[in-house]
């Protein structure tokens, strides 16, 4: 489950960083093109910073340090940490403080059943797997024998 995740959560970075190398927006001018101040000299405005990096950036340097990130989770962390033990039971990490009973059962439902067809999906293959290997070692093993004499 936890693999499938990530696996998706790559695969939807990978899409948006692909998405906008194949579709590029109307070229606008940009913060970080040379622009003259007041004074008639050029220089480089700093780039656009996403409210997210912003947030991360605790310093303003335009760079986010692993302290700067651990910070951020370790606020998360103790956000989720609803009894404060310094341990997340299932329902504290897999669901948003606050989310309803009702709610946390239906959705952990369907993460068992998506569970039991990811391993009912993987079963299959592994079958196939084994049908395709039997099969191609029967097909070696006609075209290796010996011709039978007449």
């Amino acid at each position: 489950m936890r693999a499938v995740k990530i696996l998706a959560l790559t695969t939807t970075v990978f899409l948006i960083s692909a998405s906008a190398h194949a579709f590029p927006f109307e070229k606008k001018e940009t913060a970080t093109q040379s622009e003259k101040n007041e004074n008639g000299s050029t220089q480089k405005a700093t780039p656009y910073l996403s409210p997210r990096f912003k947030a991360l950036d605790s310093d303003h340097d335009g760079k986010v340090t692993l302290d700067e990130f651990l910070k951020d989770q370790t606020a998360d962390f103790n956000r989720r940490d609803a009894d404060k033990d310094k341990l997340l039971s299932p329902d504290e990490l897999d669901f948003a403080p606050g989310t309803p009973p009702e709610m946390k059962a239906l959705m952990r439902k369907q993460m068992q059943d998506q569970d039991f067809r990811e391993q009912k999906m993987q079963a299959d293959m592994q079958k196939r797997r084994e049908d395709d290997m039997k099969r191609i070692q029967a097909e070696q093993e006609k075209i290796h024998q010996p011709a039978k004499p007449v």
